[in-house]
């Protein structure tokens, strides 16, 4: 303590030079009394169960009591040195660390003080009431007080040093905790840590440091689970988002392909009806041709049925030439019986059978090539028998060819619904696999998100360290065993 503060606490407690020359005037007798007094104190101290339980043993109450003793001597001496300051610093030291209520303090104060008064005013029966003596009670009264001021500032001083060291221990503690720090517990007392009035924050401390250490420590294990199933989980949905992407691309080109091929078939089918159609009318000229074939028959059937007529005139013409030549040879035999007179009709028969010989000549011609005229009529009507007959065949075959391109339009035109059908269904399907492959990319972009968020927790769940829960589970029960057997 400085001078001044030592000055300065005198003068307001009026503890003057002349006051403390009259204090040191009552050393003596304080000192012959006060161990009678002391006793007298402890005496009540033992009977009361409020006090008792501070004074366990006589060796407590007598250390008590020398202790108070010497420290009554020096506040006598009337110096309040160095010594004196660091007694009344250490009573109320000892006072707070043996958690003395403030009551029973100020209370025994009271009763040794208004001993130590009784004692001094009773002395010397002639003095009493004098003004010298009043003086002196007076000085004792700033006295004690002065005292107890005291021993009050090294109470309070030394709750202020203790909760100091608590709020040091409890920052350092709170600063490891920020610092992501889960394995060093808070010390007790007699480690440097806590002091153990506050055993109870300690406790509770330590349990929640213990009980936060397991939960991150499974937090921990989990998110470091998680980033790894997370990490698998973004590579296998990036893998089938490509898939997707891939199969999207695949039905897109089938769907083309399809569309494609439905177009093909509906110009097929288109193809196909034209054929059809130009079937039928082949079909159709066939059989107007298989008429006109069979009319060239009848008119062959005819023609060679008057070859055979006009051969039966030519031979009625060769005939009539045969009878004509008679005629003519028998108008000659006669002409020339009739000598002169038949010359003339001798040459007119010679003229009929010279034209009788050019009709048999002509009629020879005739029948020759009537002849070769029948045998041609008659290969060309075998021709057109012929030629008729394949019509025939033509026409059925014509007949054959359109119904299988009917049939064939028929399962191109229920192919054609079919593909349209398909292409329709694959159509749907790549709108389908169009937005799985856009929703495969969101849950990739997702799941990478998520993988980024997994590492980011595990990394800052590895920002803490933590220590084996079943240990400090055991340790923290061992404590609590130890301050309820202390209790």
């Amino acid at each position: 303590m400085s001078q001044i503060h030592r000055d300065e606490l005198l003068f307001w407690f009026g503890l003057g030079e002349e006051d403390r020359s009259s204090i040191v005037g009552m050393a003596p007798l304080v000192e012959r009394h006060i161990d009678a007094v002391l006793d007298d104190f402890y005496d009540l101290c033992l009977s009361r169960p409020e006090t008792k339980g501070y004074f366990p043993t006589e060796q407590i109450v007598a250390h008590a009591k020398a202790a108070q003793r010497a420290h009554w001597v020096k506040l006598f001496s009337g110096r309040f040195d160095d010594s004196y300051m660091s007694s009344a610093d250490k009573v109320g030291r000892v006072h707070f660390e043996v958690d003395l209520p403030f009551h029973l303090f100020l209370g025994g104060y009271a009763t040794v003080g208004d001993r130590i008064l009784e004692v001094v005013l009773t002395q010397k029966n002639g003095w009493r009431g004098t003004k010298a003596r009043m003086k002196q009670a007076r000085a004792l009264q700033r006295l004690i007080l002065f005292d107890c001021e005291r021993v009050i500032a090294g109470y309070i001083d030394a709750q202020l040093q203790e909760r100091e060291k608590a709020l040091t221990v409890m920052t350092q503690g709170i600063q490891r905790l920020e610092s992501g720090d889960l394995t060093t517990e808070m010390p007790s007392g007699d480690k440097g840590g806590l002091p153990e009035r506050y055993d109870n924050v300690r406790l509770s401390y330590n349990h929640l440091l213990r009980h936060w250490s397991g939960i991150l420590s499974d937090a921990t294990r989990r998110a470091h689970s998680v980033d790894a199933k997370m990490a698998e989980t973004a590579r296998m949905t990036r893998e089938m988002a490509h898939r997707s992407g891939e199969q999207a691309s695949t039905l897109n080109e089938t769907v083309t392909s399809v569309n494609s091929m439905t177009c093909s078939t509906r110009l097929t089918s288109e193809k196909v009806n034209d054929a059809a159609k130009q079937i039928e009318a082949n079909r159709l000229v066939a059989e107007e041709g298989g008429a006109v074939v069979r009319d060239a028959i009848t008119a062959v059937e005819r023609i060679e049925q008057s070859s055979s007529q006009i051969n039966k005139i030519v031979d009625v013409i060769d005939e009539i030439s045969f009878q004509t030549t008679l005629l003519a040879l028998n108008a000659g035999v006669e002409a020339a019986r009739a000598g002169e007179a038949g010359k003339g009709f001798a040459v007119v028969a010679s003229e009929v059978r010279a034209l009788a010989s050019r009709a048999t000549d002509a009629a020879d011609d005739i029948k020759k090539l009537i002849a070769t005229s029948s045998d041609q009529v008659l290969e060309g009507c075998q021709l057109v028998h012929q030629t008729g007959e394949r019509l025939d065949s033509i026409r059925s075959s014509a007949d054959n060819v359109a119904r299988i391109m009917q049939e064939v339009d028929g399962v191109i035109f229920e192919q054609t619904g079919q593909l349209e059908n398909i292409s329709e269904r694959m159509e749907r399907l790549d709108r389908y696999t169009q937005d799985s492959a856009d929703q495969a990319n969101e849950v990739s972009s997702t799941a990478d998100a998520l993988a980024q968020d997994s590492a980011a927790l595990k990394a800052s769940m590895d920002g803490f360290k933590t220590g084996d829960i079943a240990l400090r589970e055991a340790a923290q029960d061992q404590e609590f065993e130890r301050l309820a057997n202390r209790g």
